[in-house]
Order: C-alpha cells, then sequence, then structure tokens
C-alpha cells in the first residue's frame, strides 16, 4: 500500500480513523475505525468492527494500484503535451499512443500488469 489516505479518498470513504498505517489486511482490521452516522449525518458511535466498514483491504489496495497507474500514465502523458499544441501537427502514431496513455486504465488495474504502449520514434 503506497498511500492508504488517497485510496481511501478515492473510494469516497470518510469520517474514517487509522491508529497506523496498516501494511496488510489483518493490520487494516485493527488499525482502521468507522464512525457511525445517524440518518442526518451525526455520529452516533465509532466501531472497530469490520462488518461496519465501508471498504475491504482488497478494494483499497486495488484503488491504491489505479491511483499509482494512473500517477504515471499522467507523468508519460504531461513529458508529451508540447507535441499537441496548437501551433504543432500531431502526426497521427502520437494521437494514437497518447489516446493508448490515456485509454490504459481501461485494460489494466496495476502497475504490476501493465504493458506499457511503445512512443513513437518521431
Amino acid at each position: 500500500m503506497r498511500d492508504i489516505v488517497k485510496a481511501l479518498g478515492h473510494l469516497n470513504v470518510s469520517n474514517w480513523a487509522l491508529d497506523y498505517e496498516p501494511t496488510n489486511e489483518t493490520e487494516f482490521k485493527q488499525a482502521f475505525g468507522i464512525n457511525i452516522l445517524d440518518s442526518d449525518g451525526v455520529p452516533t458511535s465509532f466501531s472497530r468492527n469490520s462488518a461496519d466498514f465501508p471498504v475491504t483491504w482488497t478494494q483499497l489496495v486495488q484503488a491504491d494500484d489505479l491511483i499509482a497507474l494512473r500517477e504515471v500514465r499522467n507523468k508519460m502523458l504531461a513529458k508529451t503535451d508540447w507535441r499537441a499544441l496548437s501551433d504543432l501537427t500531431l502526426d497521427s502514431d502520437w494521437k494514437v499512443y497518447r489516446q493508448s496513455l490515456r485509454d490504459i486504465t481501461k485494460s489494466y488495474t496495476s502497475l504490476d500488469t501493465v504493458i506499457w504502449p511503445d512512443e513513437p520514434s518521431s
């Protein structure tokens, strides 16, 4: 887990607390807690029961992997942004490459399995 706080935010989990940064599911279940809210959104109790958690460790790991993949993809796109300036004509190979980068999260969800498109030589 690279950043549990980002992963929780990505999954729109709120009203939570962590005692420490967990590195596995067992630690997550021990360290995580959630405020139980009433119908008005007011906290009524605090739970460390994993049955009350709105998210699982697996979901957090998947969200963290996707965030990391997007961060690398965004850097790769930023590196080629100058080619898409209005005063330049973007070669079709570069259009395909940049679109492939934008679409990468449709096919891959982790840096561990991603196969990046080849950057055009021109």
